[in-house]
């Protein structure tokens, strides 16, 4: 007599991913808490300096899940409740976003330095729409955050000879040092250091610590592509712990286990790059520059465009931010809905100002804030997405 087993349901198997995504272990949450006087966490001023901070630096970084994405071909067949529960969207959220209701789901976290938030939308721009919309680099023009940013082709040097800063960050950059004000590794601040030292005419001064700091993202872009996340160095932070793009950009990868079920050749494509097959994809690399207030803020993302059917999607990692936050990752699904598409996005960022001791009231604020310039950002992507 033949077996027959029963199939679980689909239900069952939201439910076994969700129990079985990997979290941190202790000695890896003790590895990464900042330690010492250094560490914000640990001052009187911290939530003070989190209220202060989040408002105009979280909308740099929400901005981002538009600026910036890596997409790849989807798998069927790929249902809406198996990605929106990959994504933190209830099963109840799900039904109301059918009916064109936007919502917002709570990603889990892995470590004491996130802030995750995903929300999910009906637009009645189609997923073809959607992808011609991102590949033509259009998504730049919807941020108002961003001030500059460049295609980086074979010669990096070339294109990131545009970039320009304000006097706020070549102050920054002249005073560079281990520690949490600016993301940089120890050969990269001895490098700052030198000129800072060997320059005293203002103008002179100026220009050299831009070329300087152009030189050093080109020496990341080339390692990126070189060794992928592996050939990123982490940032010193002096005595305290933390700021390792590569390590945290891992772990958010073991977030989207859900997603390599469902889109396996999306996952294999960024967690194995620079080794995995760009077959049928578009890779691209970036520079860009947020501003808000008197600061801006450097980011360099790698994104590879893709699609299958009528479904697309986008991730994109951050892996290096010249400050205010360590790195990020952004993914970004669209499938077709009976007039548009249903869009799901997730953003998990890695910042150093929710960790150690006043972590979860930190994070507590960071979210609220995050998900109020999301909802900003969101409203102008949806709009310029649909209009003729």
């Amino acid at each position: 007599m033949a077996n027959h087993k029963k199939q679980p349901t689909e239900a069952a198997v939201c439910e076994i991913r969700r129990r079985t995504r990997r979290k941190f272990t202790a000695e890896e949450r003790e590895e990464r808490r900042p330690v010492g006087s250094s560490n914000p966490a640990l001052q009187p001023r911290f939530v003070y300096a989190i209220r202060m901070n989040f408002p105009h630096r979280t909308a740099i970084l929400c901005s981002l899940l538009l600026a910036g994405s890596v997409a790849y071909a989807i798998e069927p067949p790929l249902s809406l409740e198996l990605i929106g529960d990959a994504f933190g969207i209830s099963a109840g959220d799900v039904k109301a976003l059918r009916k064109g209701k936007r919502v917002g789901g709570e990603l889990s976290l892995a470590s004491d330095n996130e802030l995750a938030l995903s929300v999910g939308l009906r637009t009645t721009a189609s997923p073809a729409d959607l992808w011609t919309y991102a590949v033509e680099g259009r998504t730049f023009e919807v941020d108002p955050t961003i001030v500059q940013h460049g295609l980086i082709g074979e010669d990096a040097a070339e294109s990131l000879a545009k970039l320009t800063l304000p006097d706020v960050e070549i102050e920054r950059l002249a005073k560079a040092e281990p520690g949490p004000d600016i993301n940089l590794s120890t050969i990269e601040i001895e490098s700052l250091q030198k000129i800072t030292a060997s320059t005293t005419e203002p103008s002179e001064r100026r220009d050299s610590l831009l070329n300087g700091f152009r030189q050093i993202l080109q020496g990341r872009v080339e390692a990126y592509r070189k060794g992928g996340l592996e050939a990123v160095v982490p940032y010193d932070r002096g005595k305290a712990k933390g700021g390792a793009p590569a390590v945290e950009l891992e772990h958010a990868l073991g977030e989207l286990r859900a997603t390599q079920k469902l889109a396996p050749r999306v996952y294999d494509a960024i967690a194995k790059y620079p080794h995995s097959s760009l077959e049928g994809v578009k890779s691209d690399f970036y520079w860009i520059v947020h501003a808000a207030k008197e600061e801006v803020l450097v980011t360099l993302s790698h994104r590879v465009y893709a699609q299958q059917d009528d479904h697309i999607m986008f991730i994109d990692h951050r892996y290096y931010v010249s400050h205010t936050a360590n790195s990020m990752q952004v993914v970004f699904i669209a499938v077709p809905a009976e007039t548009g598409s249903i869009v799901i996005y997730a953003n998990r960022t890695y910042t150093d100002l929710v960790a150690g001791f006043l972590g979860k009231i930190a994070r507590g604020i960071g979210r609220t804030i995050m998900r109020t310039e999301i909802k900003g950002t969101v409203d102008a992507f949806q709009r310029a997405a649909e209009s003729p």
